[in-house]
């Protein structure tokens, strides 16, 4: 699975605008014309945008502000100049939900002046499939406080939010892992009492349009920022990291050195939920890598003994067996968790070089650290000061370590986020990949950084550990994955559970998630004898994570989904269902002309939760009609079946 990343992109611009026009409203459509994006400046001096699909109202007029101390976009500013600029960028992902990306979008970016002659402006992209835009505060040096964000969205009140409690601030959190909502009533507010979290979906008048709501493009000089419900239906308010976060530690306002800009704010839309699923918006608004040879980058399975040995068993054999299951299974990599110090570093230099001569390598668990991260599991002093990080990180490229999986951040605020950035830089210069543990939502910071393979931020499948109540929401929660937390970047949920004993998805259902769910490391937790069973080895064993593409198939979000995965010419198609059996259709038109004969691993029946591997004869000129059980699955491989 080994390959080389060529670094190519190439953007084309037009400017098709430069004036200084006396108008108050400008109007942007996507480059095919369905999406519409109205803004305007009122006599009050505000500024406000709407957005169109087809006509329908999905943001209704919302207001455009934000403020630096003495400077606000959004107060007694007028219009100098205006550009309207055509944008194409064509890139490639090293893993991702596609690795060949194409985008087009229009820009309007609004040139504003205060009368105190301070800079600003506005700059807005807008796609097919989505609307963005961020702010530029201009200057020579200046640092000043983000102490204002006046930014809403007013949903079209007829809709149905699919929405994430941001969680209330603890010693661990917020680290994304709630569970998500359906909201009839947008006046709602979230139960956790702190906001909402993003992504959040909505289907806009009886799923007539659909839209996830999402942040994107954060560096190292910004916060992240979650919302709260506003003072009308629909209407929602961009909120900062609660001071709480991480018991205090850090300002919830970041300081900003001028020029400063604000993450993205993305808008994905469209008719239907193809359009969210395979967007790839969030890494559309990321500015690509540096131009460096990232063939070192290479995603892969991993086996993994935490979840299966709780409590957690630091043992030197215990460890060599989960390198024997990746090495019998064919995975590329085997996860040493947490308080692995208490070996000692000579075994582990030992485990190291003994899963190289399986053809396995090994990732090391590292806690964040640094003051105030909530938690005491070793080792906890290597990752947080710089110089203590580069020489672990040196001393991890040199015995053959290939990867690192960090926890315990639990804050958004910026002091966390420049953590996370630095880390990301440091790894790439060490070749070390990165997996983002206890931490906030992915940004798109996989383009920027494509040795960022995953990140939690998900209420995965650990709960089974520690909550009795999730076995009854997991089918739910997984079927509403897929349309909103698996969008935004890869998630890290360690999919396929055999042997939690008191799950009701059936064991189709926990195959299939090897499929639904991407994340860059494929981290499969169970134990070894349960993945060593014959009814599932094989597709355990051939199962890939470096997928090409992406196809949505059907599904609805908390009912069931069901999609396909390129990897080269095969195509890996799987289903999940919540709750009652029922039968669904699987139209094949995307992939080539052909009869194909394959295995299909399925419910044995409606109410049962064994699996059972059937052949099927399968035609890509019809739809394929099949039945899943009650919380079950389906999956199937077609083979040489890439229309290219």
């Amino acid at each position: 699975m080994k390959f080389k990343l060529a670094i190519v992109g190439f953007f084309i611009i037009v400017i098709i605008v430069v004036s200084c026009l006396p108008t108050t409203q400008w109007e942007l459509n996507s480059p095919d014309d369905q999406l519409k994006l109205i803004v305007k400046k009122d006599d009050g001096e505000k500024i406000e945008y709407r957005i169109l699909y087809k006509d329908v109202i999905v943001l209704d007029w919302s207001q455009l502000s934000m403020g630096l101390e003495d400077r606000i976009i959004g107060n007694e500013l007028s219009i100098q100049e205006t550009k309207l600029l055509d944008i194409e960028d064509d890139y490639k992902l090293v893993h991702g939900k596609k690795k060949s990306v194409q985008s087009k979008a229009n820009e309007l970016v609004l040139y504003m002046q205060d009368y105190q002659k301070h800079q600003y402006n506005i700059t807005f992209k807008i796609f097919n499939d989505a609307v963005a835009f961020r702010y530029n505060f201009w200057g020579n040096g200046e640092k000043l406080i983000l102490d204002r964000d006046s930014t809403n969205f007013c949903v079209n009140q007829n809709s149905v939010g699919f929405l994430q409690p941001y969680q209330k601030p603890d010693d661990k959190k917020p680290c994304y892992e709630d569970i998500f909502h359906q909201i009839h009533d947008l006046s709602t507010s979230s139960p956790s009492e702190v906001g909402w979290a993003f992504p959040a979906l909505y289907s806009i008048e009886k799923d007539k349009v659909w839209m996830l709501v999402t942040e994107a493009g954060i560096d190292e000089n910004q916060c992240a920022f979650h919302f709260k419900t506003g003072k009308k239906p629909g209407e929602y308010t961009f909120a900062f990291p609660e001071p709480e976060e991480r018991n205090h530690f850090g300002k919830s306002h970041p300081d900003c050195e001028l020029p400063w800009h604000s993450p993205w704010r993305a808008f994905i839309i469209g008719d239907s939920l193809r359009d969210i699923v395979e967007s790839s918006t969030v890494t559309h608004v990321n500015p690509s890598p540096p131009a460096e040879d990232y063939s070192w980058v290479l995603p892969g399975r991993v086996s993994w003994s935490w979840w299966s040995t709780r409590p957690n068993d630091v043992n030197y054999d215990s460890y060599k067996s989960f390198i024997d299951l990746a090495a019998k299974m064919g995975w590329e990599y085997s996860l040493i968790d947490a308080d692995w110090p208490e070996l000692g570093r000579n075994k582990v230099i030992e485990l190291v070089a003994y899963a190289k001569s399986k053809s396995v390598d090994i990732i090391l668990w590292y806690n964040s650290g640094g003051p105030e991260c909530g938690s005491d599991h070793t080792p906890i002093d290597r990752i947080w000061e710089k110089d203590v990080r580069q020489k672990e990180m040196a001393w991890l490229n040199k015995i053959g370590v290939k990867g690192v999986k960090i926890d315990f951040f639990g804050s958004d605020k910026n002091v966390m986020m420049k953590k996370y950035i630095d880390i990301l830089k440091d790894a790439a210069e060490y070749k070390l990949m990165v997996n983002f543990h206890g931490s906030t939502l992915p940004r798109g910071w996989s383009r920027t950084y494509p040795q960022l393979m995953s990140m939690e931020a998900v209420n995965g499948a650990e709960r089974y550990l520690f909550n009795e109540a999730y076995k009854d929401i997991a089918p739910t929660q997984n079927t509403i994955l897929p349309f909103t937390r698996n969008v935004v970047g890869p998630m890290d949920f360690t999919p396929v559970t055999f042997s939690a004993q008191s799950r009701i998805t059936t064991e189709a259902h926990e195959l299939a998630l090897s499929v639904i769910f991407q994340s860059g490391w494929q981290h499969f937790p169970d134990k070894a004898e349960e993945y060593s069973k014959s009814k599932w080895k094989e597709f355990l064993k051939e199962v890939p994570v470096d997928w090409d593409d992406i196809h949505f198939i059907n599904g609805y979000p908390g009912d069931f989904v069901c999609l396909a995965r390129r990897y080269k010419n095969d195509w890996y198609i799987a289903a999940i269902n919540n709750g009652e059996a029922k039968t669904i259709k699987i139209p094949l038109d995307f992939v080539k002309s052909d009869n194909y004969k394959t295995k299909l691993y399925h419910d044995k029946s409606d109410h049962s939760k064994e699996m059972v591997v059937s052949s099927k004869n399968i035609n890509n000129a019809n739809s394929t009609e099949i039945r899943i059980g009650e919380n079950g699955g389906i999956v199937f491989v077609l083979k040489n079946s890439f229309r290219g």
